[in-house]
């Protein structure tokens, strides 16, 4: 019987990665739930096995999506000590500026589509950003008149937008110029 769990528990696992890459991919809009199935490998069976419907695969790939970024913070901060900062932001405005929207960050590929989707997504989307503020604030000591919060609330919305923005230009050099600027201010806001 534990064998039976821990298979079910590692299935929804993978049906909820596969779903936050699908969505921030495609978008809420841009993909079924035959889809999403066919994402994780699994028949469109085994998705309503482990989500009542779309929205519920939509908000538990969210989580999953805000939790993973919330824990690279973590690890950046654990690993870089002081320069945690300017570290995350050239990761952010590096890889995941460049790599593919299945891979990138959920806030700046998600957000107008959690907004959308409607309360149930909002509040799941608002409850994960707190927990990135707070581990934001956590790791900026004071510097300047702004409180560490308001830098923890300027960092990731300036973090967000660039990418969002930088990822959408059609010009690279324009795109590259975008997240060097961002990476510099970034920087500057995290007093490091």
């Amino acid at each position: 019987m534990k064998r039976s769990s821990e298979k079910s528990t590692a299935s929804r696992q993978k049906m909820v990665e596969a779903a936050g890459a699908a969505f921030r991919e495609h978008g809420f809009g841009g993909i079924g739930v035959d889809g999403l199935a066919k994402a994780a490998d699994f028949t469109s069976g085994a998705f309503y096995f482990h989500f009542k419907n779309k929205m519920d695969a939509f908000v538990a790939g969210l989580e999953a999506s805000l939790d993973e970024l919330n824990a690279a913070i973590r690890k950046f901060q654990e690993e870089d000590g002081a320069g945690w900062a300017g570290t995350f932001a050239s990761f952010y405005l590096g890889f995941k500026r460049t790599c593919g929207l299945g891979d990138a960050c959920a806030v700046p590929v998600l957000s107008s589509e959690a907004e959308r989707a409607g309360p149930a997504a909002r509040e799941a989307y608002e409850a994960k950003m707190k927990a990135v503020f707070e581990s934001l604030e956590q790791g900026l000591g004071g510097a300047g008149e702004a409180t560490p919060r308001e830098r923890a609330l300027a960092l990731m919305a300036m973090l967000a937008g660039g990418a969002m923005i930088s990822r959408t230009v059609a010009d690279a050099a324009l795109s590259e110029e975008i997240g060097a600027a961002v990476r510099k201010m970034a920087t500057e806001i995290a007093g490091a």
